[in-house]
């Protein structure tokens, strides 16, 4: 025992014998607590800097973010201070903020008087008035924060609250996938091979585990083992019920069902019992339907109806329930899509032809009967319900990248990404087709192996595009610039980042407006059911009587040109309609009558759906694709990035010699904000991944950058510190067992006593707090006799005469030593089990608990 711990010890004893509680020996634990509760106010004065400095960071010149931190330390500094005093907590709030605003007030009156400017510059004026503002505004916000955290120590929430959305608005910009921003963040990560969405991450887990201990700090009381183990189900519970593994995924707030997570409600049955114009019910068919045999009138005209009796047949619905099923696991291989089919009753797009004939196991007959009935009832349970909920995202989550192949300039200088067609009217609106011949150039499913469309448009007026589409989030079906006429699955260039990649070759429009004209509407080759399929329309006369007063206005020479009828009618749907996210005409049985004859304010779906109703009535093939548009302003080089907000339906009409050609309507006037512009650091840094660029060796011959995970890489520096920790504690604990046998004769009682009582701690044998070592060697006597012995040895070096030669002391002996440990490793066999030495001797924390 040294002569301060020997201070110590009688200090305890006077003190327990005045009868004053006695203050018991503070582990290495309790020490490390002790710290971290004296250094609080520090680290949360640091926090609050550092938050101040996160939210002035890009408003601020430099002055104002010193301000802003002098500010939140000062803030911390004075609620403390104002907390321990006996003043009322609504006075001291009001007090901060009557403060606060003196200050806001000086910081006008700097810039108003004309003397200040004048003496000092009107420069020095406004950089005054800026420190000033930030100063006093952080004062206020932590200031009023602390002293109500410090009266109510429930409410420290608070200023956690206040720390944690200053980080994250720090990171704001890295928000729906602009992986790009924070460029100062972004550029490092990259240049270090790190993902940022990976620094976040981390930085989010560290900030968590930060706060967490000052709001341990903050408690008086020691952590149960209850608290900690409350904790570990709360983490176990946010690790089941969250996404804690992997990338986040983007996702718009309404992307037209384009997504898998956007596939919504069924649409609104009809009030005839599913039967739309043209059914069984519904005997009066609009003038605009004009099928080439008018038998089918009678005999096939059912465009919409017998939706149940079509289920019972189940001639081909077995394509769309396997979609259906396909889009909720999130994509299968070709091998399953195919034997999903073939159970569902339907095939895939390539084998539509023996679908035609087989009926999905009947005759040909019934065949014939049901695709004269229509084809949609798979379609409507699965049909996003587009009536309650706006048609557009406005979020800049890019959702894939798309590479242009070749240089392509569309002629309405917008891409047009289609990914499916809405052409059966189910009695309420239109979606999408089961029948196997209608809508054959769509793809509806991805490709594990080079497909083909059924149906190639005309390539007269068209220029064949190669494109590849890597995705960033889940798609229900794959998409292309229009029109797609096969497609093939590419390796993923970084699957960490993208989901699935594939390539398409396409038929893309290269024809001015004017080269429309002349071309009659439809196929030659059509059926009547298919003539009667894409021209049906809700019985409404007034779509037909809105449409003919349309073209009434159209020159003589154009008047009978499907073309220019159509034309007339989108030039007077872009001057007469409203567009607006937020009007969505839902409830009522027939949301494009309401919005068309009524107060003409909706988005995209109503537009599609009202020009492809009027163009039907007046006999022109119509029908509403739905994907994404992009401008061409938009292109960044060859790379397209689309976002949710780009999501998008339009109309399409069909002409011969053409095909399905998009006429799009574009309301003048617009109610809603405009969407944000594409990020050009955003577009490049995707194209790059997109082709797999950003690990080239760059221009000095320098080796590619390892991708690497930041996370990874911060845990296995801890492990690495956790590790030179157990190295340490496990040399510190060596050392002390061995070194009683080389020490100098003058340090043996110290060394030699710290080395039984580690023995007696491998043990579970320990001092309690206020124990002094006679009473510990009297207390375990019993179970380690020799340590009596070495304790007085001990003891009386520490009080024994200095005068005297150590060689002539026997308590400086080291073979009294080494037999007294000897004997007391001898007697803890028989003083504790086999297993709980085992784990002493495995414990590096004993030489921190040893006292």
């Amino acid at each position: 025992m040294g002569r301060r711990e020997l201070q110590q010890e009688l200090e305890r004893l006077e003190t327990e014998s005045a009868g004053r509680p006695v203050k018991p020996p503070r582990t290495f634990a309790e020490r490390l607590f002790g710290w971290l509760r004296a250094t609080r106010h520090p680290i949360r004065a640091v926090a609050m800097a550092m938050a101040a400095l996160a939210l002035a960071w890009g408003i601020a010149t430099s002055s104002g973010l010193s301000a802003a931190m002098l500010g939140a330390v000062a803030g911390v500094a004075v609620g403390e201070l104002l907390a321990r005093t006996k003043t009322r907590l609504i006075a001291l709030v009001i007090g901060i903020l009557a403060l606060s605003g003196l200050g806001w007030w000086f910081a006008d009156f700097v810039t108003e008087v004309r003397v200040i400017p004048a003496a000092i510059g009107p420069g020095a004026a406004l950089g005054l008035s800026s420190v000033l503002r930030f100063f006093v505004l952080a004062l206020a916000v932590t200031g009023t924060s602390r002293v109500i955290a410090a009266r109510h120590k429930a409410l420290i929430g608070i200023e956690l609250a206040v720390v944690g959305a200053s980080v994250a608005s720090m990171f704001a910009s890295h928000r729906e996938g602009v992986i790009a921003r924070p460029l100062w963040l972004s550029d490092w990560a990259w240049q270090h091979g790190y993902d940022p969405a990976d620094v976040l991450l981390t930085i989010g887990a560290i900030s968590v585990v930060v706060l967490a201990s000052l709001l341990i700090a903050e408690s008086e009381r020691r952590v149960t083992l209850a608290s900690l183990g409350g904790l570990g189900v709360i983490v176990l519970l946010a690790m089941l019920l969250l996404q804690v593994e992997g990338l986040p995924t983007p996702e718009a707030n309404s992307d037209l069902g384009l997504t898998e997570s956007q596939i919504g409600d069924p649409p609104k049955p009809s009030e005839d019992k599913g039967n739309g114009p043209g059914g069984q019910d519904s005997k009066d068919q609009s003038e605009g339907q004009q099928p080439k045999n008018p038998q089918d009138n009678q005999d096939g005209g059912q465009g919409g109806g017998q939706q149940q009796q079509q289920q019972q047949q189940g001639g081909g619905q077995g394509q769309q329930q396997d979609q259906q099923q396909q889009q909720q696991q999130g994509g299968q291989g070709q091998d399953q899509q195919d034997q999903q089919q073939q159970q569902g009753g339907g095939q895939g797009q390539d084998q539509q032809d023996q679908q035609q004939q087989q009926g999905g196991g009947q005759g040909q007959q019934d065949q014939q009967q049901q695709q004269q009935q229509g084809g949609g009832q798979g379609q409507q349970d699965q049909q996003p319900n587009l009536d309650q909920q706006p048609s557009e995202g406005t979020k800049p989550a890019p959702m894939a990248v798309v590479l242009l192949g070749d240089d392509y300039s569309p002629p309405t200088q917008a891409f047009y990404f289609r990914q499916d067609a809405w052409s059966h009217f189910n009695g309420s609106r239109l979606v999408a087709p089961v029948r196997p011949d209608v809508d054959r150039d769509i793809i509806r499913r991805f490709p594990s192996r080079p497909l083909n469309v059924p149906e190639v448009p005309p390539e007269a007026l068209h220029t064949t595009v190669h494109a590849d589409v890597v995705l960033l989030a889940k798609h229900a079906q794959p998409f292309a610039l229009e029109s797609a006429i096969s497609m093939k699955p590419e390796a993923n260039p970084n699957p960490q980042r993208f989901l699935r990649a594939y390539s398409s070759v396409s038929l893309a429009p290269d024809y001015e407006l004017e080269q429309l004209m002349g071309h009659a509407p439809g196929d030659p080759s059509w059926t009547d059911a298919q003539w009667q399929f894409y021209t049906t329309l809700p019985d409404d006369p007034r779509y037909r009587e809105l449409a003919n007063e349309l073209i009434e206005e159209l020159p003589e020479q154009y008047g009978d040109d499907p073309f220019m009828r159509a034309l007339a009618i989108k030039l007077w749907m872009d001057r007469e309609l409203t567009y607006s996210t937020s009007e969505r005409h839902a409830g009522v049985a027939e949301p494009t009558g309401d919005f068309l004859f009524g107060n003409r304010i909706g988005y995209c779906v109503h537009f599609a759906h009202a020009a492809v109703y009027m163009w039907r009535s007046l006999g022109i093939p119509a029908r509403v694709g739905t994907g994404y548009h992009v401008t061409e302003d938009q292109r960044r080089g060859s790379t397209i990035v689309i976002r949710g907000g780009d999501a998008h339906a339009w109309p399409e009409l069909y002409l011969e010699g053409i095909g399905w050609v998009i006429l799009d309507i574009a309301a003048e006037q617009n109610l809603d904000p405009p969407g944000t512009p594409v990020d050009d650091d955003l577009a490049e840094l995707l194209g790059e991944m997109a082709r797999n660029e950003t690990d080239e060796e760059g221009e000095a011959g320098e080796d590619p950058i390892e991708q690497r995970n930041f996370g990874r890489d911060v845990t296995f520096g801890f492990l690495f510190v956790l590790l030179i920790a157990l190295v340490l504690l496990y040399a510190a604990k060596i050392w002390r067992r061995v070194v009683p046998r080389h020490a100098a004769q003058k340090h043996l009682p110290r060394v030699g006593y710290r080395a039984a009582i580690d023995l007696l701690a491998d043990a579970g044998l320990t001092r309690r707090y206020g124990e002094t070592r006679e009473a510990f060697s009297r207390r375990v006597h019993a179970r380690a006799p020799s340590l009596a012995s070495l304790t007085s040895m001990h003891v009386a070096a520490a009080m024994g005469d200095p005068s005297v030669p150590i060689a002539e002391r026997p308590e400086f002996d080291a073979k009294v030593w080494r037999k007294g440990l000897a004997g007391l490793r001898g007697e803890l066999p028989l003083s504790a089990p086999l297993w709980r030495r085992v784990l002493g001797i495995l414990d590096p924390t004993t030489v921190l608990r040893a006292r």
